[in-house]
């Protein structure tokens, strides 16, 4: 079952999940209105009428796109929700190596001498993986 389709199953879409869905689909918009100037600039074969559209979403801001077109940055961002959640754990090893190293820090330092950050970090991780497995077996 997709991600949408979990959260229509619920028959609602938490606060916290919406905005993950909205800053992903901004994303999207933004990766394709990448491609797309690149797309023009190399003066691909499209037509005057997608190249004029092209340019006028370009100056758009995602919160004013018409919402067919929000529609379709919402299937992409709910597609990488699907992605995600086909592995949980590896995503959260991969948040919490992030943080490290915004922190500066890696998996092996912290500022507790015992480590107990880092190890009860990679204990709820493990722990997860276990629960996570009993659960798919």
């Amino acid at each position: 079952m997709s991600a949408k389709e979990q959260a229509e199953k619920v028959g609602k879409y938490s606060f916290h999940y919406m905005a993950l869905v909205k800053r992903l689909a901004k994303l999207e918009f933004e990766q394709w209105k990448h491609w797309a100037s690149e797309i023009l600039r190399q003066k691909e074969k499209i037509s005057n009428d997608r190249a004029e559209r092209w340019r006028k979403l370009f100056s758009t801001e995602w919160d004013d796109l018409p919402d067919e077109i929000k529609q379709m940055d919402y299937t992409w961002a709910f597609n990488v929700l699907d992605e995600l959640e086909d592995d949980p754990i590896t995503c959260l090893v991969m948040i919490g190596d992030f943080i490290f190293n915004q922190l500066g820090l890696d998996w092996a330092y912290t500022e507790d001498p015992e480590g107990r950050f880092v190890s009860d970090f990679i204990k709820l991780i493990e722990d997860s993986k276990t629960r996570l497995d009993k659960v798919r077996s």
